[in-house]
């Protein structure tokens, strides 16, 4: 964007500033919201929202009758948020409004009468005005525009009909980009229904029904339970005898050795070769990451340390992750991570779980809990179960606590789980991950054609105000004759205003002195442009 294709707009065009096509730029009143209804509603920065103002909602304010005029709104008017997280915003007034004053962290902009508001309000929109906006942002700890920078704003002004042609071509080219907008922002809604029926379907039987269908012949999840039962005293009873002919410290017993009785009541009633269980009987461990202090421990690299904020739903997030020495990892064994382990968030967003994958070989954790499945329970069909909307719900009732719940181990181990034969777990997170990656592909074509869209709104805007979005019309009246008016009418109101003061000129002066003027005069010099013109 060379600066010399300033001089490039259409005939009858020219460059100005904000300060020269109004008549008063000022800012808003000051004063404290209430909800008392005092009959003047007091517009802030915070009420207007996506483009909009839900008036009900607007508070309302004490407001003198001599003070209300000065700051009334009313249909047309401009006004823009000049400081906080929105400064730059504008929002133009539309229609019939309640009686409403703006807050003083607001400018509003009189344009002069034969300006087009909408033609100017999106020019507000625009890249080109945004750059400048950026570059005039003043402060240090809260950005903020005032109405001497709002005045050189500069603006491609275009002959009177043009600007009214213009408009309504952006109208309803913006509309349709509008409507694409709200169809497009269905499709994030959209896939998460659709993830969640698969979980859904896949906890309940229905995603694998054709296969149960074809394999019927299958060891069933009765069965699978008794073996996981009868390997896992198994290995208790040979670390036992190891123990003991070593003459070391005999190993703890398992609490899970034993099943204890299964309360089905409530429960849905299961496909065939399934059974209800709990995560404490299947799976070897479940325990809790480390919750010490961690402010000394963290180093520069080392053993992967992971965080609440590193377990995303179905994936592990290496974004932000910490790291320990290996020496600080030796003495947290308890925590220790292996590849197949399951690892759910106890806290804030509770029940969120992935396994860790195998490229974490060695990895520890801090408040997290810890699963670690027996060879009869996939872990992924574990996470699938976890991660459904059910159990979600299951693990937010179940968190104790009162400053903040937490989902501990004895609630992990008392879950209880829909546990379908071995191979059907497989087959089970096969299909999942074959749908959930069609649901990825169309999530990033989504991604890709928001990002258009919102491109071609900036598309749509920077041909208008380079003139090319309608065809010119070499009688329209241009916009420099336009703009002689405007300075004339102006130069008229002052002269005016300075025969009104003369009687009492030196009132005036002491009173000047004591109320600074915050208004700033527009200027009548020809501005000497030197922005760069948007693409």
């Amino acid at each position: 964007m060379e600066k010399d294709k300033l001089s490039e707009l259409p005939k009858g065009w020219l460059w100005t500033n904000v300060g020269e096509i109004s008549v008063r730029i000022h800012y808003g009143y000051t004063a404290s919201a209430t909800d008392i209804p005092t009959g003047t509603k007091l517009l802030r920065i915070t009420d207007i929202q996506n483009n909009s103002v839900k008036w009900d909602s607007v508070p309302y304010c004490n407001i003198d009758d001599s003070e209300e005029q000065k700051y009334l709104l009313s249909d047309g008017d401009l006004v823009f948020a000049r400081t906080g997280a929105t400064v730059g915003k504008s929002f133009l007034i539309e229609g019939c409004i309640p009686k409403a004053v703006f807050a003083s962290y607001l400018i509003r902009i009189f344009l002069a009468e034969e300006i087009g508001r909408k033609f100017v309000y999106y020019f507000f929109q625009s890249h080109f005005y945004w750059i400048q906006i950026n570059t005039g942002q003043v402060g240090i700890g809260q950005p903020h525009v005032n109405a001497q920078i709002l005045s050189q704003v500069c603006i491609p002004l275009a002959p009177l009909n043009e600007q009214r042609r213009i408009v309504a071509k952006l109208e309803k080219l913006l509309a349709k980009v509008d409507t694409c907008k709200e169809r497009l922002d269905k499709i994030p809604g959209i896939l998460k229904r659709f993830r969640q029926s698969v979980l859904s379907a896949a906890c309940s039987g229905r995603l694998t029904a054709d296969w149960r269908e074809n394999n019927p012949d299958v060891e069933s999840a009765e069965e699978l339970l008794k073996r996981i039962q009868e390997e896992r005293k198994k290995r208790y009873e040979e670390m036992y005898e190891k123990a003991r002919q070593e003459g070391k410290r005999k190993p703890v017993k398992p609490k899970n050795l034993t099943s204890l009785p299964l309360e089905l009541e409530g429960l849905d009633k299961l496909q065939i070769n399934w059974k209800w269980t709990t995560f404490n009987e299947v799976c070897d461990d479940i325990t809790v990451g480390y919750v010490g202090s961690m402010a000394q421990e963290y180093v520069e690299s080392g053993v992967p340390f992971l965080r609440s904020l590193n377990v995303k739903e179905f994936r592990f997030e290496p974004k932000n992750l910490k790291y320990i020495s290996n020496e600080f990892h030796a003495k947290l064994k308890k925590s220790a991570l292996s590849p197949g382990d399951l690892v759910v968030v106890r806290s804030g967003n509770a029940g969120i779980s992935c396994v860790i994958p195998e490229t974490l070989k060695e990895s520890n954790c801090s408040d997290l809990v810890i699963a670690r499945p027996s060879k009869g329970l996939n872990p992924f069909y574990a996470c699938i179960f976890i991660n459904s909307s059910t159990t979600r719900v299951h693990i937010e009732n179940t968190k104790v606590g009162i400053a903040q719940g937490h989902f501990n181990i004895e609630s992990m181990r008392d879950t209880k789980l829909p546990l379908p034969p071995i191979t059907e777990q497989q087959e089970i997170v096969r299909r999942v991950e074959t749908l959930f990656k069609t649901a990825d592909q169309i999530e990033q074509r989504y991604q890709k054609a928001r990002t258009y869209i919102d491109q071609l709104t900036q598309s749509i805007l920077a041909k208008a105000f380079r003139g090319e979005l309608v065809p010119q019309d070499p009688n329209d009246e241009p916009a420099s004759v336009l703009l002689e008016r405007i300075r004339a009418e102006r130069e008229n109101r002052e002269n005016v205003a300075k025969t009104a003061k003369k009687p009492a000129a030196n009132k005036k002066q002491r009173s000047k002195k004591a109320q600074p003027q915050l208004e700033p005069k527009p200027p009548l010099e020809p501005i000497q442009l030197e922005l760069p013109l948007f693409d």
